[in-house]
């Protein structure tokens, strides 16, 4: 259930995700230290999430204090080097693409000389000889330092989970944009999120991914899922993968959808874990609502269910006789299911 919290606006939800950013980074590679995350709750005027933040603060404050100067100085030239690295990798590009548009086109050489760009890509090789070797000393300390006090990061990861968890049914709740509140994380395996987009090559630890209340519907569950998704299933499989081996589910995915290798395949790796998880394949019309039945509670999302609705927002159905009507036509629709080959 949707918390009664007080409402967040949007500028508090932005510090709220950068909160969240911090402490996944503080129990990875990326050192904050305690006053600087304190500010942030502060201003963000949250009330949960000052509690939340009360809960682990000394865990947070005593987790950075056997931090060495070393550690300390390694993270701040960490920060430095790497947009540097990108900035310096931009520039080249530029630098050739320019070069090459201006002579081309003009007939004018801009005299980028060959030993300026083998000078440039010298600092490239240094600056990412620098980003690899500070990213593995602090991997090797933090690895030290979660060993010696275990019992604070698992801690501080609970209640990074508990951040996403509000977080996610916030913006849910306020019709916002996900894709305005990417987050770049070292962890993807929390609930509530789904990875937006792929690890690129200077991202280091980091993936960017973005609030998902279908991602946090579907992996809290306990007992029972059933689902209607006919628009994106592949990312429904993904949240699958979040849950535990004792749940029974149910998906039914329209027939438009090609029942491609790589769909296949993510049913195949569910299986291997065990996944109590059966497909079935049926036909929708192009307004069909998505529906969610998790242990009992029954959400919904789309056009026909709410026509202002922007950024397929869940709302909770609680009226009785239309939630036996979804149920009513989940049981009809699965009977007349195919079970792909």
């Amino acid at each position: 259930m949707i918390s009664s919290l007080k409402d967040p606006s949007t500028n508090s939800l932005h510090l709220l995700s950068r909160i969240i950013v911090l402490l996944d980074g503080f129990c990875n590679n990326d050192f904050y230290d305690h006053d600087s995350i304190e500010k942030i709750v502060e201003k963000s005027n949250l009330e949960f999430v000052r509690t939340k933040w009360m809960s682990i603060s000394e865990d947070v404050e005593s987790a950075y204090e056997p931090l060495t100067s070393r550690f300390r100085i390694l993270a701040r030239i960490n920060r430095i080097l790497n947009p540097s690295l990108i900035i310096a990798c931009l520039f080249l590009t530029l630098s050739i693409i320019v070069e090459f548009i201006v002579g081309v086109l003009f007939k004018i050489k801009l005299g980028i000389s060959l030993s300026n760009s083998l000078h440039l890509c010298i600092l490239i090789i240094l600056l990412a000889f620098g980003v690899i070797i500070t990213r593995n000393s602090l991997k090797k300390e933090m690895s030290e330092i979660q060993r010696k006090y275990p019992d604070r990061f698992k801690k501080i990861i609970q209640t990074v989970q508990e951040l996403i968890s509000y977080f996610t049914r916030q913006v849910n709740l306020l019709d916002e944009n996900p894709s305005d509140y990417r987050l770049s994380l070292h962890q993807t395996d929390y609930h509530g999120i789904m990875i937006y987009q792929m690890e690129k090559l200077l991202s280091g630890d980091h993936k960017m991914v973005k609030p998902s209340f279908m991602d946090l519907l579907i992996s809290d569950a306990k007992r029972s899922v059933d689902i209607i998704d006919s628009l994106d299933p592949f990312n429904v499989l993904i949240s699958l993968s979040k849950l535990s081996s004792k749940v029974q589910v149910r998906l039914m995915v329209s027939d438009r959808i090609e029942w491609t290798r790589l769909f296949r395949k993510k049913c195949e790796e569910l299986s291997k874990m065990k996944l109590s998880l059966t497909v079935k394949k049926g036909h929708f019309d192009e307004t069909q609502n998505r529906y969610i039945i998790v242990d009992g509670e029954i959400w919904a999302s789309g056009p026909s269910l709410s026509p202002g609705n922007k950024f397929s927002t869940f709302v909770e159905i609680k009226n009785i006789s239309i939630q036996r009507s979804i149920v009513k036509m989940f049981s009809e629709k699965w009977k007349k299911g195919v079970v792909p080959p």
